[in-house]
């Protein structure tokens, strides 16, 4: 079974007038809507999505400090108070040490999914 054709995003998804992203997120209806997302705090969502976007879809990635204060120009204690309340509000798990000198790693968890 081959892979499905690319579908370009459309004009209003994207910031780019003439090329396609190279890569996009996924968030569905039921994620979005959910209460326990809804209650997060409003940075603790943006480190969330950055998360996401960062896992590209595996369930065990890296969110180093480089990536998210270069690329997603967010601050180091912005970044340590949300992974706090995404680990307690069951969104993920840390599989590495949390103060190492490597990249943070972490893993999704459905956790939050049995949450009110």
């Amino acid at each position: 079974m081959g892979r499905k054709k690319r579908v370009p995003l459309n004009p209003w998804e994207t910031a780019y007038m003439t090329r396609e992203d190279g890569h996009y997120i996924r968030l569905g209806d039921s994620f979005l809507e959910s209460k326990v997302v809804q209650g997060l705090n409003h940075a603790t969502f943006w480190v969330l999505v950055q998360m996401i976007k960062a896992c590209a879809g595996k369930k065990e990635f890296t969110f180093s400090r480089p990536y998210y204060t270069q690329k997603c120009g967010l601050q180091n204690r912005t970044v340590i108070r949300a992974v706090d309340e995404l680990e307690e509000k069951g969104f993920i798990k840390v599989v590495h040490e949390k103060y190492s000198r490597t990249g943070n790693k972490y893993t999704w968890s459905n956790d939050w999914k049995g949450r009110k």
